[in-house]
């Protein structure tokens, strides 16, 4: 979610611009994550907030996303189109900041042109096995997103031609 916010944190007055970014705490621990935070934000000081406590602000500057994407959905729900904005300028926001800021930004090693973004078993609850094999049969490669640097995920991505996969933080 910050990283779509991120572009506009510049565009905020003089005196907001050393406040620190409120982060939860997996974003320290996860390391894709934090390389996502560190690019798009050199220099920001991060403070990581412990998931299950409250905290007191004095002053706080919140930026609206813009983008809506619901994440996970339980149950008998299902989700729809209209459930989903994704801007494509912050689209190209992201894209632009993180491959200008991605080490070694050649093509360097063996990509496939048809990545399945799959996920490791017990990550999620859906039918892993039957999409691989579906996927497989049309010449994609599943490849778990979460075993690469975030550095390669760039690269892996940025080098296929088709990608397809689950719903989810992973994408």
């Amino acid at each position: 979610e910050i990283a779509a916010k991120s572009e506009f944190l510049p565009l905020l007055p003089d005196r907001f611009q050393d406040f620190p970014i409120l982060l939860s705490e997996s974003v320290g621990i996860i390391p894709s994550f934090r390389a996502v935070f560190e690019r798009l934000l050199p220099g920001r000081e991060p403070i990581y907030l412990k998931n299950k406590l409250s905290y007191k602000v004095n002053q706080l500057v919140w930026l609206d996303t813009p983008n809506n994407l619901p994440l996970n959905v339980f149950g008998d729900n299902r989700l729809e189109a209209a459930f989903f904005h994704i801007s494509t300028a912050s689209i190209k926001y992201l894209q632009r900041q993180l491959l200008a800021a991605t080490p070694d930004r050649t093509t360097k090693g063996d990509y496939p042109e048809r990545l399945f973004m799959h996920r490791k078993a017990g990550r999620r609850g859906y039918n892993d096995a039957e999409a691989t094999d579906c996927l497989d049969n049309h010449g994609f490669r599943a490849v778990a997103m979460e075993d690469l640097t975030f550095d390669e995920q760039i690269r892996t991505i940025r080098n296929a031609d088709f990608i397809a996969g689950p719903t989810g933080a992973a994408w």
